[in-house]
């Protein structure tokens, strides 16, 4: 992927990203596949990512302990998704506009990234789109062009897009 990001290097010099994402996709390439080239997650996001809970994991844990009643998993899933919501508002930063080329944008977060990593750790799409749009709602977070064209495809049902590396090798 590192030769793949060099040859995208002139494209995001000049503030074509759309195009390359529009050649990629072209290609085959997953939006997923797409935003690991161009946008891949910080190694500061995917460390905090690593220090949250596994959603299902817990709530599974919480059942076998005896623990089954609605009441008291509803309450418990709560605090766990409220752990990540608050790790969605101190993380997912817009992208930087170049003030000597108004066409050249450093990346923010890339949502579709996170919500597959939310994924894995067993918070749904639709929880985390829910915990996106109400954290939008509230202004606790703006989001840039690049994360509104993204957050748009999520909400339309795409659901997790799993890449082709995923699919082969459970990366």
């Amino acid at each position: 992927m590192e030769t793949l990001r060099e040859k995208l290097e002139p494209f995001k010099k000049y503030g074509q990203m759309d195009k390359a994402r529009a050649i990629l996709a072209g290609k085959g390439w997953s939006e997923s596949e797409i935003a690991k080239i161009t946008n891949p997650l910080p190694e500061n996001i995917k460390r905090g990512i690593s220090s949250l809970p596994n959603v299902n994991k817990i709530l599974s844990e919480h059942i076998a302990a005896g623990n089954d009643k609605e009441d008291s998993l509803v309450v418990e899933q709560n605090k766990l998704l409220g752990k990540w919501e608050n790790f969605l508002q101190n993380h997912i930063k817009s992208g930087v506009t170049n003030p000597k080329n108004q066409q050249v944008v450093t990346p923010g977060t890339s949502l579709i990234l996170l919500r597959n990593e939310a994924d894995k750790k067993g918070v749904s799409p639709q929880s985390f789109d829910l915990m996106l749009s109400k954290l939008v709602r509230e202004g606790r977070i703006k989001l840039d062009d690049e994360q509104a064209r993204e957050f748009n495809l999520m909400t339309k049902g795409i659901g997790r897009v799993k890449s082709v590396g995923e699919y082969l090798f459970g990366e």
